[in-house]
């Protein structure tokens, strides 16, 4: 068999003799990146050398690389929300100019006054109870009967402090405990208290949405990789890169652009948007390395997937971040913000989780990646 892949070789290399100048080259090309020597002088090569090596530096990658991460999601304790309408827009434009100006000469409830409705059918001395049971709570500037609506009486309550901060928050609760002890089916609206909700609804569809995106993704890679212990590897580089990606976001929202608080909502659409891109790279990446890691260990599998995708991976991260980092110039602030932190964790992602951290990850815990999946015959 030697000697007939011998003459097969001496076969080939007559046949490629007698081709121009240009087909050699290009033959000795192939053969070249086919037996690795492509890669091995470039710099992808050098970087998954650097991450899958041996020694100290290998070792440490992964532990620095999650300390600059935990720093930078240490931004996220300057992050708060807002139910203002106000802090959708940017700060210099004249709603918001207009809106300083009043709550400079006017009580902070004015512009944004509470509606209690009654029932239709209340008593006469219901409405006069409700508006003592309004004025008589901390953090109401004013209560007094308002006009009929579709027949049912109702009270304009103006509060005392900012209508969409904490205070409200707790005065509008109170509010609404208050007045149900006084008649059942008595109604807190006005935009504060509409704000309000959407911002609770927000939330708590937040809380339930991230553990179920979680999980699906978790299956999905347990699937894919056959095994339970790289999708918990994945899914925490994942979690990690999210957490700092929004703090370092949070800190360009508060000291670059001038912006308040983020609306509810932006927790969702931002970790929708990065899981789902992450995920997409560590499909790459991951899958890659199982290939190769039928031909080799573990060690030299990392090294080998992260030469073949890294330049991919690194290339779409530049495009997508570049992309979202244009809805930064959009002038509704929570676009632009979702823009602005989706770009900062793409980047993220590309440069530390997917090209550093995933790979030192895997390569110190060897075999035991794949658990419960054995060893492949080579």
């Amino acid at each position: 068999m030697a000697r007939h892949a011998h003459v097969e070789h001496e076969d080939v290399g007559r046949e490629i003799a007698g081709q121009p100048q240009g087909v050699v080259a290009v033959a000795r090309g192939a053969d070249d990146f086919e037996a690795g020597a492509g890669f091995s002088d470039s710099w992808i090569s050098r970087y998954a050398a650097s991450c899958t090596g041996r020694g100290s530096a290998a070792a440490g990658s992964p532990v620095l690389t999650t300390l600059a991460l935990a720093a930078g999601a240490a931004g996220l304790t300057g992050l708060h929300t807002s139910a203002d309408p106000l802090d959708k827009v940017p700060p210099s434009a004249e709603s918001a100019a207009g809106q300083r100006v009043l709550t400079a000469h006017f009580p902070d409830g004015v512009s944004a006054p509470l509606t209690v409705v009654l029932p239709a059918d209340a008593a006469p001395r219901t409405l006069p109870a409700a508006e003592r049971t309004a004025a008589a709570l901390p953090g109401v500037a004013a209560a007094e009967a308002g006009d009929p609506v579709a027949g049912r009486p109702t009270v304009r309550v103006e509060l005392d402090a900012d209508p969409y901060g904490d205070d409200a928050r707790d005065t509008i609760r109170g509010l609404r405990a208050d007045l149900a002890r006084v008649t059942d089916g008595a109604l807190v609206g006005g935009t504060p208290a509409v704000q309000l909700d959407y911002r609770s609804a927000a939330l708590d569809d937040t809380g339930r949405i991230v553990p179920l995106v979680l999980l699906a993704v978790a299956a999905i890679l347990t699937l894919l990789l056959r095994s339970l212990v790289a999708p918990l590897v994945l899914m925490a580089a994942n979690v990690l890169s999210f957490a700092a990606s929004l703090g370092l976001a949070a800190l360009v929202f508060d000291h670059v652009m001038g912006f308040g608080g983020v609306a509810a909502d932006l927790f969702v659409y931002i970790f929708v948007f990065l899981v789902a891109l992450g995920v997409d790279y560590t499909i790459f990446l991951m899958e890659r390395v199982r290939e190769e890691r039928r031909h080799a260990p573990t060690r030299e599998a990392v090294h080998r997937g992260l030469t073949a995708t890294g330049g991919v991976i690194t290339a779409a991260g530049l495009v997508l971040a570049g992309t979202f980092a244009a809805l930064g110039q959009i002038p509704d602030v929570t676009v632009a913000e979702v823009g602005i932190a989706v770009a900062i964790g793409v980047t993220i992602d590309t440069f530390l989780a997917r090209s550093l951290l995933i790979p030192a990850a895997v390569t110190l815990l060897g075999e035991k990646t794949w658990w419960p999946s054995r060893p492949p015959g080579r």
